[in-house]
């Protein structure tokens, strides 16, 4: 496919949770006359249990940094897990979860899902059940923001405006994991 673009460095070769590595592995060996592959995808990985995904993505990146390619830039497709976005060296993800979280009924702050919607008033886990010391605090985090609890509790378009604040914030923060020669700093 490479030779019948005109830009073989916009297609996204891309290996997927449960593939053989071996795959992986012929990705990062592969060279042509526009020299080896400059960006990967790892997909495959939504819905995955933390065990799965963990050893996947170790995997994956001891294989990288033993390979020719190790300098590749890497895509994580549906990711946002921040243990793994502070662990391992992507140069870019995306996701859908703050959307799907807004929908639900969640907002995230601090890098977690917080239940506030109205849809679940007798839920224990919801904000507006917590007692008033902790509903305070958290309305004086939503403040920061520029957001009422009020507001949020109703309107899922106002939580995912507020999810996008909170992950802009947090990508504004955001020191990812560094790449020491060709070995990734895992930890």
């Amino acid at each position: 496919m490479r030779s019948k673009v005109d830009d073989p460095d916009k297609l996204l070769c891309t290996f997927h949770c449960g593939e053989s590595f071996e795959h992986l592995i012929n990705i990062l060996e592969y060279s042509d006359e526009h020299g080896p592959i400059k960006y990967l995808g790892l997909g495959g990985m939504v819905g995955k249990s933390d065990f799965v995904l963990k050893g996947f993505l170790l995997k994956c990146f001891n294989i990288i940094s033993k390979s020719s390619n190790p300098n590749i830039k890497v895509h994580a497709f549906g990711m946002t897990k921040y243990d793994y976005l502070n662990q391992f060296y992507f140069t870019s993800t995306d996701s859908t979860t703050w959307l799907m979280t807004a929908s639900y009924g969640n907002i995230i702050i601090d890098t977690k899902p917080v239940y506030i919607s109205d849809h679940g008033l007798l839920d224990n886990d919801n904000i507006i059940n917590k007692n008033p010391a902790i509903k305070i605090e958290f309305e004086n985090k939503l403040k920061k923001y520029g957001y009422t609890l009020d507001e949020l509790v109703g309107d899922y378009k106002k939580r995912r405006l507020f999810n996008l604040k909170s992950l802009w914030e947090w990508a504004n923060q955001y020191n990812p994991p560094k790449k020491i020669g060709t070995k990734i700093e895992l930890f």
